[in-house]
C-alpha cells in the first residue's frame, strides 16, 4: 500500500461502489495508486479476505 494515505471520506468511499478507480482518481485529486489499494482494502474488508481466503479454501 503507498506510503502516505489520508482519510476518506464517506462520499468518496461511496465512489468506490459507483465508479472505476482512474474516475474517482480524476474527481477525487488522489493518485491513482492510492484509490487502487484503497479499493483492494473495501473488497478485503467486505469479502472477509482478511479471514477466509477463498484461494485456500478445501
Amino acid at each position: 500500500m503507498s506510503e502516505k494515505q489520508t482519510r476518506w471520506n464517506d462520499e468518496e468511499l461511496k465512489m468506490l461502489q459507483t465508479h472505476n478507480n482512474q474516475q474517482i482518481a480524476e474527481l477525487t485529486g488522489r493518485p491513482l495508486v492510492e484509490v487502487e489499494d484503497r479499493r483492494l482494502l473495501a473488497n478485503i474488508e467486505r469479502n472477509c479476505w482478511d479471514v477466509w481466503d477463498p484461494e485456500n479454501a478445501e
